[in-house]
């Protein structure tokens, strides 16, 4: 650090102030630093402390007090910002002006975009974007601050022009409504500098109007002294020595012997590193290290501090974040999503999304079932639009049985909540001011939230706005969705006894025992150069307008506040995609500038990842000792028994925490090669198997063939979904394209209405494809409006090109039947059967596509497919996959009393190549489809279905959460003897 004292000629003194030696002197660490600003600040009254950050502020005082006699009087503590809100305070007063912030700036931004956008030319196809008029806000500040005028900008580049324009609207709309930004502020502050001593603590100046009010009260001070960061190559002692010496200096370190005041090291991800940083910092604090003289600086807060939020709380160490602490504001995104559902036309989704966040307004005793309402909405099939919601309620209503009075009750009480809310927000306006917006949300909030008051905080902040606009709903949107997602909860409390943890930034000038800096990521530290978009780094020169932050500076600046250890480290792994990361070129120069000399950088990376113990797929500590809460604790000490397992080493665990044991047993059951009830429903008791026989066996509960498919696939699926009932959640939305469901149901409603209609007008088979065409589209028209109603497609014109890909399907499967099946007659469509017994006593039930008769008397059975054809052609029952066609066939014969000849799958598309699988329904066929039916009665009457999959069987299985991705890969661990059968049932043809 350079300390640089001068007095002022007006002030009458001469030589050098008292009790220091010379005018200028080096130092090298915030602690040299500390002790020359304590000289200074003794016997000099009044005196202004002048720093980066107040806590560097009160640091510095706090030394002197403790070194000084008696307590300090007549000190003023102030960062930059702070002392200029203090000086403009009066001269705003009496001009009539009020303080503008953030939120009116970027209004003000967003409402000159609006009027200047038709004279723009450079800039004018980007006006237009959700982001442009924040990024205004904040370049209209720095050429403010920087005192550039519309000639200057002008002339600099092809923005500049634009730039002007939009800067003499800005000013001229802060002089209409009396709005004093910082730049303002900073201009009434020179005109009101006071004279007395003056300290300056690492203070960076980045803007002309700053820099003319720091230099003005340097010329009003009697004395002032400015203490700035200067490495200078001099004796060191030790490797903290040398780094704060030689880092990012260009000159090479001599090289020493390590010690451990500098250590590096790598973590398998930011969690786990954030771990290893608490870990490090218990056993400072267990050899006598105070809590609050030790930081953790981070150059990403968004990133970094959750997760050390979450590692200090498991280790219960006290923490004090420099920014407060970020936690999601509930009733602010539930106002969010009750304008986002204005936003998207009333939609249920968002309305849902309200519901789910439980913020709604209550009587004394009243309870909302905010989770029966979500139902409700799903099942009526609300979607959105304000017609749409009152109907599909009503239709709701209507199908519902007598005895369901409980679901009446809940519909009504959301019918009676909703819709008046649905009417008011579909009563907003799509254009207004502010001073109409502000009125109509603040009504809103007192309506729909229970807890108002964070949204009123914000509303009340943007007060100042209301002579601004007209605004559309998407511009009031993006102004309060970072404002209302979110809220800081500012630390009240003293960071004495606690960690300190900041950005780097903020350590100027502040000293402590232990430096912990992680993140030392390519992308991270340093951040990748980004200009600004509107002004750019060429233009920013050219006007003498500093650029962005330097992260060499905040470098240089994080090693200067240690003074015993200074600790870096990285991640190695990004657990969000699950790509590797490495260190970017800082973390070597820490390492090279603390006399490590010139580093193998295989041999360097690994000793880093050397130094960390915990790992992704062990998180804890070798020694027991040295975990930082009693999860680590249990998993270091069963680590050592673990490769080596010996009978009876972790007993006691199943006393201590039997969920921990049950899950590591269920863990080492699952990846051996026996199998287990760790495994799906295997070996189950004899209660477990008596409810199976009595309740889900064949004989007693009839099942559809789709289903009873999936026990080949695996048998756990087949649990899951035909005995357990799990399904994926679904949530009505408007859709974007037909997925292959809805195509497939679409379809097939339409061939059953058309083969009703056909038959009612007796003209089947098809013979005449002309009449049978024009019913074909009449029915089409029918069931499109219909499937339109209830899916509510969200862009008419993708819809539309669907149902043209669907009728021209349609027509050719049409003239397909017409020309090549003329002997066979529809007799049932979507023919339902249900417990019809074959083989016995195997209950069956379903719907079948079509059933024809031959003109010689035999049935078919015909399954029609909108989709691809598989690879694997069936001719019986396709390895228990394609049981439907056998299945179907036995199941008609059964019920119709009538012999059926075959059963086909007809691939009735485009896609599908117009292709059949006919499969003749021999005794063969029925051996096959009978074995399998017994095959699975077995299973369900021994509870033996286990996670045994087929190749690629979970590639697209809806139950992937509950069993995990590594399914697979287990089942070939396991004794394939086990499940010879279900082997061999997936060969057969």
């Amino acid at each position: 650090m350079r300390a640089i004292i001068q007095q002022s000629p007006r002030s009458g003194h001469r030589g050098t102030p008292k009790g220091l030696d010379s005018l200028q002197f080096a130092a090298h660490s915030n602690d040299a630093l500390l002790k020359r600003g304590t000289e200074f600040l003794r016997g000099r009254s009044p005196l202004l402390v002048l720093a980066g950050t107040r806590e560097a502020a009160d640091d510095l005082v706090r030394s002197c007090c403790s070194q000084a006699i008696g307590a300090l009087t007549g000190v003023y503590r102030h960062t930059l910002r702070d002392l200029v809100l203090t000086i403009s305070t009066a001269p705003m007063v009496e001009r009539g002006l009020s303080p503008v912030h953030r939120l009116a700036r970027e209004a003000i931004a967003a409402e000159i975009t609006a009027r200047s956008r038709a004279k723009l030319s450079y800039l004018a196809p980007v006006a237009g974007f959700p982001g442009f008029a924040r990024a205004l806000a904040h370049t209209l500040e720095d050429l403010r601050l920087n005192r550039i005028t519309t000639g200057q900008l002008r002339a600099a580049g092809r923005s500049g022009p634009d730039l002007a324009l939009l800067l003499t609207a800005y000013e001229g709309a802060l002089q209409e409504r009396k709005f004093a930004d910082h730049a303002e502020r900073c201009a009434l502050a020179l005109r009101c500098v006071e004279a007395r001593a003056l300290l300056l603590v690492c203070l960076r100046l980045r803007t002309r109007l700053e820099q003319q009010l720091v230099d003005a009260l340097k010329a009003t001070a009697p004395e002032w002294l400015e203490l700035t960061l200067t490495p200078e190559p001099t004796e060191a002692f030790s490797q903290l020595d040398l780094l704060q010496r030689y880092v990012l200096t260009g000159q090479p370190a001599p090289r020493r012997d390590p010690d451990d005041s500098v250590q590096i090291f790598s973590a398998s991800g930011e969690a786990l590193e954030c771990v290893e940083i608490v870990r490090r910092i218990l056993r400072l604090a267990e050899g006598g290290m105070r809590f609050d003289q030790m930081a953790v600086l981070v150059r990403s807060a968004e990133r970094h501090q959750p997760l050390l939020e979450e590692a200090f709380a498991r280790a219960a160490i006290p923490a004090w974040y420099s920014r407060g602490v970020r936690r999601p504001d509930v009733s602010g995104r539930a106002f969010l999503a009750l304008l986002r559902c204005a936003a998207e036309d009333l939609s249920a989704a968002r309305f849902a999304e309200y519901l789910s966040l439980g913020q709604m307004p209550a009587q004394e005793g009243e309870v909302r079932p905010s989770s029966r309402w979500e139902r409700i909405l799903s099942k009526a099939g609300v979607i959105s639009g304000l017609q749409r919601w009152d109907r599909r309620l009503q239709a709701y209503a209507n199908e519902l049985k007598d005895g369901q009075d409980r679901e009446l009750d809940a519909l009504k009480s959301l019918r009676d909540f909703a819709l008046p809310i649905i009417r008011e927000l579909d009563t907003l306006p799509r254009e207004a001011g502010w001073d109409r917006w502000l009125d109509a949300l603040g009504d809103l909030a007192l309506r729909t939230l229970d807890r108002p008051d964070p949204v009123y905080a914000v509303l009340e902040e943007l007060q100042p706005m209301r002579t601004i606009g007209p605004v559309t709903l998407a511009d009031v949107l993006a102004t309060l969705e970072s404002e209302l997602s979110s809220h800081r909860n500012e630390e009240d409390e003293p960071r004495y006894g606690a960690v300190f943890v900041s950005s780097l930034a903020e350590s100027a000038g502040m000293r402590f025992e232990a430096v912990f800096v992680p993140g030392m990521n390519e992308g991270i530290l340093p951040k990748p150069v980004r200009e600004d978009p509107l002004l750019l780094d060429s233009q920013r020169t050219a006007l003498g307008i500093e650029g962005s932050e330097d992260d060499t500076l905040l470098l240089r600046t994080a090693v200067a506040a240690a003074s015993k250890h200074f600790v870096c480290s990285w991640s190695r792994i990004d657990l969000a995609t699950g790509r590797e990361r490495v260190p970017s070129f800082y973390a070597f120069e820490v390492a090279e500038s603390a006399g490590s000399g010139e580093l193998d950088l295989q041999a360097f990376a690994k000793e880093a990842r050397d130094r960390s113990e915990a790992r992704l797929g062990w998180p804890a500590p070798t020694d027991p000792c040295d975990a930082i809460d009693a999860a680590e604790y249990d998993l270091a000490t069963l680590r050592p028994h673990w490769d080596q397992p010996q009978s009876g080493e972790a007993a006691w665990l199943k006393l201590v925490n039997a969920h921990v044991y049950r899950a590591l047993d269920a863990r080492r059951l699952r990846w051996g090669s026996a199998w287990t009830w760790a495994d799906g429903l295997l070996h189950a008791d004899v209660h477990v198997g008596l409810e199976l026989e009595k309740h889900y066996a064949l004989s007693t509960r009839s099942y559809a063939p789709t289903r009873l498919e999936q026990y080949a696939r695996c048998p756990y699926r087949f649990h899951l979904q035909s005995i357990l009932g799990l399904r994926p959640p679904e949530r009505p939305a408007a859709i974007q394209r037909m997925d292959p469901g809805i195509r497939g149901e679409l379809y097939h409603a339409v061939q059953s209405r058309f083969y009703s209609v056909m038959q009612v007008e007796d003209l089947l088979p098809v013979r005449d494809i002309e009449p049978a065409l024009m019913r074909l589209e009449a029915v089409l028209h029918d069931v499109e409006a219909e499937f339109a109603e209830r899916y509510m497609p969200a862009i008419p014109i993708v819809w539309k090109t669907d149902m043209e890909r669907i009728r021209g399907d349609l027509r050719a499967w049409l003239r397909h039947v017409a020309a090549n099946e003329n002997d066979w007659t529809p007799i049932h469509f979507e023919y339902g059967f249900q417990n019809v017994a074959i083989a016995g006593d195997l209950l069956l039930q379903g719907r079948i596509d079509l059933i024809e008769k031959h003109v010689s008397g035999p049935l078919r059975v015909t399954d029609h497919k909108t989709g691809t054809p598989p690879e694997r052609v069936p001719s019986q029952i396709g390895g228990g996959e394609s049981l439907q066609p056998a299945l179907y066939a036995m199941a008609a014969a059964q019920a119709l009393h009538q012999p059926v000849r075959e059963a086909r799958l007809f691939y009735s598309t485009l896609r599908g190549n117009y292709v059949e699988f006919p499969i003749r329904l021999t005794s063969e066929t029925r051996e096959a489809a009978e074995g399998v039916l017994h095959q699975i009665d077995k299973a369900l009457r021994n509870g033996e279905l286990p996670a045994a999959p087929r190749k690629d069987g979970c590639a697209y299985c809806d139950f992937l959460p509950i069993c995990g991705p590594y399914e697979e890969e287990r089942a070939t661990r396991k004794n394939q003897a086990d499940i010879r059968k279900l082997t061999e049932l997936r060969e057969q043809a």
